[in-house]
């Protein structure tokens, strides 16, 4: 295009193709008024021209940032430790996109849409698009997602939910439970925050009267072979009641394992 601010020279500026049929360049003048001829040539040959045609090349004031989506991840999406996974978002802008960049809260330098989502650390995380229009405008749009150890369930002899394991109160019980990362790692013995046990309901039970927690402690526990293991010492007075063991993990998540005690 050639434009004129009042001056003596025509400027020339190449347009930047956005999408579709929309191609733009930013003027910058101090000029009230900017006259403007616009020519296109397709790849036959064919020119086409336009000089100050009307509203088209009308003059506006852009004070409103992007629109700004989303695709992955979304609000609630969980991922497990170190698993690939491909961002994808976008920022759109009718007067045309400067840039479009993610970040998560784990920190690492910006991504844009296909980078790879830091999934580096367990827990609670968001993830921040940042779009910046050709005027300098600025919009952001967060969503969180979590990052989860791969847990697979306590190792036999303990069943999982919703089956009720029946023991004797007294015994010594083995647990058994392994954490992993996206690509098979095993996880280390930071993962586990903390052991409980706390009464509850026994099936078919008259009383709704339950025992509180019962704190346990780390001091045995131990990793083998890959899997986490425990030695939980139930008590004698426990007999015809029923417990839950809870295990507290850094993700956030706190497993269990129901136990009806003979």
């Amino acid at each position: 295009m050639l434009w004129n601010d009042g001056g003596t020279t025509w400027h020339v500026t190449d347009l930047t193709h956005q999408s579709g049929d929309l191609w733009t360049a930013p003027i910058v003048s101090a000029a009230a008024s900017i006259l403007v001829d616009g020519e296109a040539q397709d790849g036959a040959g064919n020119v086409g021209f336009s000089f100050n045609k009307a509203v088209n090349f009308q003059s506006v004031v852009d004070t409103t940032g992007p629109s700004l989506l989303a695709s992955q991840p979304l609000t609630g999406d969980t991922y497990t430790l170190n698993q690939q996974v491909k961002t994808s978002f976008d920022c759109s802008d009718l007067g045309g996109t400067a840039s479009c960049t993610g970040t998560t809260d784990i920190g690492g330098p910006p991504i844009v849409s296909g980078g790879l989502l830091d999934t580096s650390k367990v827990g609670s995380h968001t993830f921040t698009i940042t779009g910046r229009d050709l005027s300098g405008n600025v919009r952001t749009k967060s969503v969180g997602y979590r990052v989860l150890f791969g847990f697979s369930g306590f190792r036999p002899p303990i069943s999982n939910p919703p089956i009720l394991n029946i023991d004797n109160a007294g015994r010594t019980i083995p647990v058994k439970w392994s954490l992993t990362q996206a690509a098979g790692a095993y996880a280390n013995l930071d993962a586990v925050q903390a052991i409980w046990s706390t009464g509850i309901v026994c099936p078919n039970s008259a009383s709704s009267t339950t025992a509180g927690d019962v704190p346990i402690g780390l001091s045995g526990l131990k990793i083998a072979g890959g899997d986490f293991q425990f030695n939980w010492s139930t008590d004698r007075s426990w007999s015809g009641s029923c417990r839950r063991l809870y295990i507290r993990l850094s993700d956030g998540t706190t497993p269990y394992a129901d136990f009806q005690l003979k």
